[in-house]
């Protein structure tokens, strides 16, 4: 799967990720962790932007992207309509280069889902 493979090399390019998961809605698409601590991560990730979104300033747009430090980490997300990236950084992460790279997953997984829907219809 495109996604799996896809995190799999922000681990590689990125040493600062500890891990990351990529949702589609309340579905896990892919994620660098596995059981319950995927699905805690997830939780997480979903519950942090529901608040941030409640909160924000402008409320017509959009939360689109979200970093927040956390004691010895940092966590990042990257939003695109109904598909979110996160990652989990130690604290000196560089913040553009993850929100690049979380940017690029989530075109990644766009471009293959674009794909398989054509496969499907073809």
């Amino acid at each position: 799967m495109e996604a799996e493979r896809a995190l799999a090399e922000l681990l590689e390019v990125n040493p600062e990720v500890e891990a990351a998961t990529i949702l589609d809605g309340d579905e896990i698409v892919a994620s660098t962790l596995s059981g319950e601590r995927a699905e805690a991560f997830a939780r997480a990730v979903r519950d942090v932007v529901t608040v941030a979104e409640r909160v924000k300033p402008g409320q017509r747009a959009p939360l689109v992207r979200l970093e927040a430090s956390l004691d010895g980490a940092a966590l990042f997300v990257r939003r695109a309509g109904e598909r979110t990236a996160a990652a989990i950084t130690a604290r000196a992460a560089t913040a553009p280069l993850v929100l690049h790279d979380l940017s690029g997953l989530l075109r990644r997984v766009r471009a293959q889902r674009g794909a398989e829907v054509s496969d499907a219809t073809a």
